[in-house]
């Protein structure tokens, strides 16, 4: 038994763009991968940045330039702890802000009770929260690590370390 199919291999039909028109439709496409590509980082902190949260908030993501916005997508923070343990303080919470440590928060707060205090590396996963603000508020402005509380101490010997895995998208909104 023998089968036989019909195929019709019709031409795509392909509009003639002009060199100013393919150019545009470059921008187009590539503006659109831009908007769509997730791209993750990794920031580390030595045990002196991590006790100094409150006062230096730590930059996560540089600012990404005129007429664009960051959109926090994850954030993982793993703990490497030192030969100490470092101590949290009473509402040493900390949190991912736009901007500086008065900026809008990207995330809510992140509970340090049980994470940075410990004698083990132990590791946060981080989920964001909708930032509401001003273009002046998230355009072009940085994604900062900020400690909302009381330093942390602790960790005599400085020897621990953490560690900032951010996932983002960048925005072109022109």
């Amino acid at each position: 038994m023998s089968n036989s199919y019909a195929m019709s291999l019709e031409s795509p039909r392909i509009p003639h763009l002009s060199k100013g028109e393919l150019a545009d439709l470059r921008d187009d496409v590539d503006d659109a991968f831009e908007r769509a590509e997730v791209a993750t980082v990794k920031v580390t902190m030595t045990a002196a940045e991590i006790k100094a949260l409150a006062a230096a908030p730590k930059e996560l993501v540089a600012a990404p330039g005129a007429n664009k916005i960051l959109e926090l997508i994850g954030l993982t923070l793993r703990l490497k702890a030192g030969s100490e343990v470092l101590a949290a303080g009473a509402g040493d919470d900390l949190t991912v802000k736009y901007t500086d440590d008065s900026g809008v928060a990207a995330t809510g707060a992140i509970e340090t009770t049980g994470f940075i205090d410990q004698s083990g590396d132990m590791n946060l996963t981080v989920v964001p929260i909708a930032a509401l603000g001003t273009d002046a508020q998230l355009v072009n402005q940085a994604l900062v690590l900020d400690n909302i509380g009381v330093e942390i101490t602790g960790n005599a010997s400085d020897d621990a370390v953490l560690e900032a895995y951010v996932s983002y998208k960048r925005h072109n909104l022109a």
